[in-house]
């Protein structure tokens, strides 16, 4: 009997240590963006104050772009469900949602754009270079083949 709990006592702690490895390897220190800008451009007190306004609009525009997206979306998909779609009502909807993606990759631009401007002189070359990354920065991670 001594030897069954032994092994249950080591099976017990090799499961608790796997639990423990994949808790602990997982990525959860991820770095967000506005660290990441903050951190690069070495902005001030004052910078930062002013970027977390800039967030907040931008948050703001985007969240409204994407709920516009979201409901003309809504009405596209539900033309699934009629016996016959009209091609032009659908174009015109997914006309609609370019529309918005564009809309969304200009407020996107804008936003660093309005970064750039609190910047000073001598963060410009430093904007210059994060702005080369950008596109890698906030890109959705892609998903693994299968």
């Amino acid at each position: 009997m001594k030897k069954n709990t032994f092994y249950y006592t080591v099976i017990i702690i090799l499961v608790l240590i796997n639990i423990g490895t994949l808790y602990f390897s997982h990525d959860k220190k991820r770095i967000l963006p506005r660290e990441i800008i903050i951190e690069k451009l070495d902005f001030d007190s004052k910078q930062i104050i002013e970027y977390d306004k800039i967030i907040k609009e931008h948050q703001k525009n985007i969240r409204s772009l994407d709920d516009s997206i979201h409901t003309t979306k809504e009405k596209l998909y539900a033309l699934l469900t009629r016996d016959s779609i009209n091609p032009v009502e659908k174009q015109n909807l997914i006309s609609k949602i370019s529309k918005f993606q564009n809309e969304v990759e200009n407020t996107h631009f804008n936003h660093f754009l309005e970064i750039k401007k609190i910047c000073k002189n001598n963060q410009i070359n430093k904007f210059n270079e994060l702005s080369k990354e950008l596109s890698k920065l906030f890109t959705p991670k892609k998903m693994p083949k299968n």
